[in-house]
């Protein structure tokens, strides 16, 4: 019942044989007629949860007197930048809190971690893991940081 779960997750008119991983190639061969469309809806679902998330933890006071937002880290996005490729290059992702030492800024600002596919993704959660004090290098960091993303 794939096809079910997908649209009581998402709100969007799909059929059985559709999945998921299915719609994320939507300029395939064999792709579903109106895939991108659905994908679309699926990802604004999916950012309005974070904007949900992001609400609750600034309403809420930690111990320390700080809101939960001030203590969490969320890494939110993209799997890939092109998942009908199967391509790491130009993924959208953002952080929610100041957990670790991150450094959003008074307004949020934009980090480029660079277009090298994978191993951009990696030196971003090298950089969060590094904010935690966690020392071991991650993934194909090569123990690499992205610049500004904590501190």
């Amino acid at each position: 019942m794939p096809g079910q779960q997908l649209n009581a997750a998402y709100g969007v008119s799909n059929t059985n044989s559709q999945s998921y991983h299915n719609l994320t190639h939507y300029q395939s061969d064999g792709a579903t007629s109106g895939g991108l469309q659905v994908m679309q809806a699926i990802e604004d679902w999916h950012a309005a949860q974070a904007a949900y998330l992001a609400k609750l933890l600034v309403g809420i006071a930690d111990s320390d007197g700080r809101t939960l937002l001030d203590n969490t880290a969320v890494l939110f996005g993209a799997g890939m930048g092109d998942p009908d490729q199967h391509a790491y290059d130009h993924m959208f992702r953002f952080l929610l809190g100041k957990g670790g030492g991150l450094n959003p800024g008074a307004n949020g600002k934009l980090v480029d971690a660079g277009n090298s596919g994978n191993a951009a993704h990696a030196r971003l959660l090298q950089s969060i893991a590094g904010g935690f004090g966690v020392t071991s290098t991650v993934g194909m960091s090569g123990g690499n940081t992205v610049p500004g993303v904590v501190g």
